[in-house]
């Protein structure tokens, strides 16, 4: 009778991830990795992982087979293989980017989700004010809330809702 060894492979040391990595290079990798490590180069938080991961757990499931998310002791890590396709389904960033060169003028012919924040910055509006109002709105501005809690728009509902609400005169 051959014994089952308690511990993959991969789960045997930590890893920390090359400078040189990009997302995608990491979510490709073999091994386990500190939390801590990786969340910046993932784009989002630590708290976010972690509050997914008590989501699973109060859902019935293991955090470890679910999102391969685990705390040793003080540490949480995360075994990569397993965490890779976890977050692609549910946890990937889904705004564009915006480029820094893009002046208001640009960014009111694109279309696409682009995070709040930027869309006030290049329309010189206030962004604590609108998140006030689109707290009351959310779906008729065309705005939700990302993996990070920071306010997503639909570029396209959002400019039609600042029009009806006089906001912006684009």
């Amino acid at each position: 009778m051959s014994k089952k060894p308690f511990f993959a492979k991969d789960e045997m040391t930590i890893r920390r991830p090359s400078p040189g990595w990009s997302r995608d290079d990491l979510l490709n990798q073999p091994g386990m990795f500190a939390l801590k490590d990786v969340a910046g180069l993932l784009q989002v938080s630590s708290t976010a992982i972690k509050k997914r991961a008590t989501e699973v757990v109060n859902s019935g499931d293991c955090m470890w087979e679910t999102m391969g998310v685990r705390k040793i002791l003080t540490r949480w890590v995360i075994l990569m293989p397993v965490f890779a396709g976890y977050y692609r389904e549910y946890m990937l960033p889904k705004h564009r980017p915006m480029p820094v060169e893009w002046t208001a003028e640009v960014l009111l012919k694109q279309s696409g989700t682009f995070r709040l924040a930027d869309v006030c910055e290049k329309l010189g509006l206030n962004l604590n004010s609108l998140r006030y109002k689109i707290k009351k709105e959310t779906e008729r501005a065309g705005a939700l809330k990302d993996v990070g809690g920071q306010y997503v728009v639909d570029l396209t509902t959002f400019l039609t809702w600042l029009a009806d609400k006089k906001l912006y005169p684009g």
